[in-house]
């Protein structure tokens, strides 16, 4: 991935369009791996891929919220085994550590 980001932006310094170059890749994981590199060279890209935003990390932890909410609402405690797993996201543990002592 670093060898290919390195060609690209060797042919954007040689005055070559971002436009008119091409990858082609077997899996769309690859391609959002190679995206990544991109952004951080600040190479333009662009993808025929459509985005699912409820594969988004945000999303899927909306979606695991709902799912708890509704768990116990139909059972008291009956949403305890994502219990753990919600405590654990980044925006709870973020808020604990600046807790006052």
């Amino acid at each position: 991935m670093i060898d290919i980001t390195q060609q690209v932006q060797q042919l954007i310094a040689e005055d070559i369009a971002a436009g008119e170059i091409a990858i082609i890749y077997k899996e769309n994981k690859y391609g959002e791996e190679l995206a990544q590199y991109f952004k951080l060279r600040n190479i333009p890209i662009y993808s025929k891929r459509n985005l699912n935003i409820l594969e988004i990390p945000l999303a899927q932890k909306i979606i695991l919220v709902l799912k708890y909410l509704a768990a116990e609402h139909d059972t008291p405690y009956g949403g305890d085994e994502m219990l753990f797993e919600l405590l654990h996201f980044d925006c709870f543990i973020y808020h604990l550590l600046k807790l006052p002592n």
